[in-house]
């Protein structure tokens, strides 16, 4: 979650998307996919008998909902409050908000509509009435196949609309057309995390091979290594991901990270509130004349993070509800959920 924090405060104050220090990161938006709906699939795997309506109203609860109720938040308190403090007059939130939300929030948004898709499936799957292998090995073909030929089709569709386009930054509730554009170059990351949850016994029974943990880790550099190099930019993004990604899935002994697992419990919590941090973090700087650089940019990105964990736990006190801030088990008894799960 840092490395999209990161993204977003090195964009605001003035940082090019195509800057070294975010393709180092590049790894990190789609890690955040694919988990997404790795868990889901392992989560159907341990809970087979998990019934249809039950899947649907827990990814409502905690992903369409948050998505919804935190772009009219946002909306209302850029283009709505801000303007009337300045004497300017408010914009209401198109209609399209709903179905395009509020800047980042589109993740939510995808991660609900594709989640909802794959619940049969994954049912299927785990209860025995669809064959595991073949649906794996059809999601690692759709995962090759579709940034080769499929991905260029669909941003063909999105025409030349810029979601960048207002004067002094990104207009917060693009067109249809536009959310189209920034969907597309990740969609490649839904099958691969489906792929890798439904194979999961297996890679954790690799992994009991030295071979296959020191291989792992060479890979997740040589993909590094090519994609910020730009040696091969073809699908040097989705090999980078993808490794880091497995590389990441090693078993490790629980004590020592309790405080990594604290951390993924709130990592929704910051991706919702992190935006409001950033525009406020990158105001300061300019305000203060600071130059940009990679150091104020990580920099800010740790302010950022920490100041959302600790406005995410004040918030949670007030209003311990999972539709508010997901991830967070509201009593102390209940395990922790991911969204989507």
């Amino acid at each position: 979650m840092f490395s999209v924090v990161l993204l977003h405060v090195h964009v605001l104050s003035g940082g090019e998307t195509s800057d070294v220090i975010l393709r180092f990161r590049d790894f990190a938006f789609p890690g955040l996919i694919m988990g997404s709906f790795f868990v889901m699939a392992v989560a159907f795997d341990r809970t087979p008998s998990r019934a249809f309506g039950e899947a649907v109203r827990a990814r409502v609860m905690r992903l369409l909902l948050p998505s919804l109720v935190w772009s009219y938040l946002y909306w209302i308190g850029w283009w709505m409050v801000r303007p009337w403090l300045l004497g300017q007059a408010p914009m209401l939130p198109p209609l399209s908000l709903a179905f395009t939300s509020y800047m980042h929030f589109w993740f939510l948004h995808l991660v609900f509509v594709i989640t909802v898709a794959w619940i049969p499936v994954l049912g299927w799957v785990a209860r025995g009435r669809l064959a595991r292998w073949p649906v794996v090995a059809a999601c690692v073909v759709l995962a090759l196949v579709y940034p080769i030929w499929l991905e260029r089709w669909l941003l063909s569709l999105s025409g030349q609309a810029d979601y960048f386009s207002l004067p002094g930054g990104a207009y917060p509730a693009p067109t249809l057309r536009q959310c189209l554009k920034l969907v597309v170059p990740f969609l490649a990351y839904i099958p691969a995390g489906i792929a890798i949850g439904l194979a999961h016994r297996t890679i954790r029974e690799w992994y009991s091979a030295s071979a296959f943990r020191t291989g792992t880790i060479i890979a997740a550099v040589v993909a590094m290594v090519v994609h910020v190099t730009g040696l091969n930019g073809t699908l040097s993004r989705e090999a980078y991901a993808i490794a880091v990604f497995i590389a990441v899935l090693r078993p490790i002994q629980p004590r020592p990270f309790i405080w990594a697992r604290a951390l993924a419990r709130w990592s929704f919590v910051v991706y919702i509130l992190h935006y409001a941090g950033a525009i406020l973090f990158t105001s300061a700087l300019h305000w203060s004349g600071i130059p940009r650089s990679e150091i104020t940019s990580i920099v800010g990105a740790l302010i950022v993070v920490a100041a959302s964990l600790t406005a995410g736990v004040i918030l949670r006190r007030l209003l311990p509800v999972d539709w508010l801030l997901p991830l967070v088990a509201v009593a102390p008894k209940t395990a922790p959920v991911p969204p989507g799960a």
